[in-house]
Formats: structure tokens, sequence, C-alpha cells
């Protein structure tokens, strides 16, 4: 059951790092290499897309953006230790940047550091502190930790926020549906998803609730 809420945190944690090229700077060369991937990735090519982002940054060792752009792909694949070692190189403790922080906290969460998960999204949010995509993150930290209530406060600032995008909102959602408020996360749904979408993210949290409480914890 688990892998329910793996699936669901995988899609939506990438709130805070959705854009690929963060505020790194990058060649004119490297923005067209990521519009590629994201078109690869906005046809279901994830795996294509993320090769193509690989071979640029293998081409560019010394670019960032592109460094960053493979690890945040890599992410998305799941392929967490990989997207680990990417992404520690594609900043530097001299000139850090908050999306690719973000995106650590989120490797660091899917792997079971929740701490550490914290401590990343903590960085971020201090170098991007109007982001309500990284408070998000770091909500559904607190939620994968088993600190719910601290988890439901995070995610409903970050979707007050001026900031908050239907990805932000999900993740409130799907924590509301965590702590059992199943009519609050339905009405938040409702604003982004149809409502059989809706319904169905509602049940698959009420099968894990049932079936795989202390996997969440």
């Amino acid at each position: 059951m688990l892998k329910i809420i793996t699936s669901c945190v995988l899609a939506i944690s990438l709130a805070g790092c959705a854009s690929m090229s963060g505020d790194l700077a990058g060649s004119a060369g490297s923005y067209s290499v990521i519009a590629q991937a994201k078109e690869l990735q906005g046809a279901g090519q994830h795996e294509q897309a993320s090769a193509v982002l690989q071979k640029a940054a293998l081409a560019s060792p010394e670019d960032t953006t592109l460094r960053a752009a493979y690890g945040k792909s890599l992410v998305d694949l799941g392929r967490l230790k990989e997207a680990q070692s990417v992404l520690s190189q594609a900043h530097t403790p001299d000139k850090p940047d908050a999306m690719v922080l973000s995106a650590q906290g989120v490797v660091a969460s899917q792997m079971g550091d929740h701490k550490q998960a914290l401590a990343y999204f903590d960085r971020a949010q201090k170098l991007a502190p109007d982001n309500a995509g990284i408070e998000a993150n770091a909500a559904m930290a607190y939620a994968l930790s088993g600190q719910l209530d601290q988890a439901e406060t995070v995610a409903r600032r970050a979707a007050g926020s001026t900031t908050a995008d239907a990805r932000v909102r999900q993740t409130l959602g799907l924590i509301l549906a965590m702590r059992g408020k199943d009519d609050d996360a339905r009405k938040v749904f409702a604003e982004d998803l149809s409502p059989e979408q809706a319904a169905s993210n509602i049940e698959a949290v009420k099968r894990l609730r049932k079936g795989g409480k202390k996997s969440v914890g």
C-alpha cells in the first residue's frame, strides 16, 4: 500500500521543483535541450526525456542548469540514488539553488531520510520564501515521517499562498485524506480534479489507512 502514497508523492512533490532550469544560469543551448525534454515529458516519454538531458549534461559538464534538469528527470523516474548524485553536483555551497535543494529534499524524503529532507526544504525556503511548492514538499516530508498534524498546518499554509498551483493543492488534499478528513480532502481535490478523480484518490488513501498504516509513519 505504501506504493500508492509514494507514487502520489513522486507526482506531487515535484511541485516545488517543476521548473527544470530553476534559477541557475544556463546557455541558450541548454534551455533548448530542456525545452525538448519538456516536450517529451508532456508526451509521456519520460525515459527519452531523461536520456536527452543525460547526453547534453555529459557533453557540457560545467553546465549546472543541464545537470539540475537531468537530476530532476531522474527523480521523476524514481531513480533516486542516481538523482541524489547528480543533484549534489548541480549547485555549490557558495551558490545554492532553491529548486535544486527542493529536489534534493524530495529525494531524501523518498529514501526515508525525512530529517535530511526537511533540512533541505528549510534551506530552500530561506532562498525562496514565497515558493508554495517548496513548502508543500516540506508538508509531504512531515506526512511521510508520521507528523500529520504539522504536515496539515504546513500544507494549508502552502495552499493558501498566492503562488499555490494545482499540485500544491493536491498535496493538501492528499494529506487531509491521510488524516481521514475525507470530506475536506474531496473539497480540495475538487478545485482541480473531476469528481471521479477526487474519489479515486480518496479511496486509494482509504485503502492505505486500512491496510498499511504502519508503512506511512
